[in-house]
């Protein structure tokens, strides 16, 4: 059969078809350039690298990387944004090696980012995009999601529409949650992810892991990427789960 037209623009954008529908959905809701950066590292690979240096016993146990960044989101997604927008105010700094060296970054997976951000947002404004983010036409630089806020609930739906049908159900367990997809498999976070240590606050059925893909490791699939929603989200679109 043909394409719809949602398909037709899923489509036209060259990214996996969940992250171009994610896309279309942010840029709809009118928060496209958080949304950009959350698509360009989904399309390239995570920028928190596995090492980091440490100058002194001192700094030993400072925090870096996600531990660093996850300022409570409970999201890897949002974690790599805010990890990408500290970065770009470091670079204007004139620190921008620096600090990824001290927060184990990969600044070349930064810069494909930075230019993959500027393309997609890009694509979006000569199709009619005009929201208030891009009103100062700087493409690649990307104000920080406040936690809570209208526009992290705005990306969190944008994600559950386009990562469908891409959820867990949390239940409490005696030590951590137990992750069940709707077909009742048990999966478990990555142990590099954000949330691999996440302790459930609601009930059961109360909240909530979308995510944008699952890996196959020993008995359950691991979830790479994750964010958490509340039952809410997840009820807006339940007719296709």
């Amino acid at each position: 059969g043909e394409l719809t037209v949602l398909g037709r623009a899923i489509a036209a954008i060259p990214v996996q078809p969940n992250v171009a529908k994610f896309l279309l959905v942010a840029a709809a809701f009118r928060c496209i350039k958080p949304a950009a950066c959350i698509a360009a590292f989904l399309s390239i690979k995570s920028p928190f690298q596995q090492s980091v240096t440490t100058e002194n016993e001192a700094n030993k146990d400072k925090k870096t990387g996600k531990d660093y960044f996850n300022k409570g989101f409970v999201s890897d997604h949002l974690t790599m944004l805010q990890a990408y927008v500290e970065w770009r105010r470091e670079v204007q700094r004139g620190n921008g090696d620096d600090f990824c060296e001290q927060q184990g970054l990969s600044p070349e997976t930064l810069d494909m980012a930075y230019m993959m951000v500027q393309q997609f947002v890009s694509f979006m404004v000569d199709a009619g995009y005009d929201g208030p983010d891009v009103s100062d036409g700087d493409y690649g630089e990307v104000d920080p999601v406040k936690k809570g806020s209208d526009e992290d609930a705005l990306v969190r739906a944008a994600m559950c529409i386009g990562f469908l049908p891409n959820f867990c159900i949390l239940y409490k367990g005696q030590r951590s949650p137990y992750w069940y997809l709707s077909s009742n498999d048990e999966v478990s976070a990555f142990r590099g992810s954000a949330n691999a240590d996440y302790q459930m606050v609601g009930q059961d059925g109360e909240e909530w892991m979308v995510f944008s893909d699952a890996m196959k490791m020993g008995r359950h699939n691991s979830i790479m990427d994750s964010s958490l929603v509340f039952s809410p989200f997840v009820l807006l679109f339940s007719h296709a789960l």
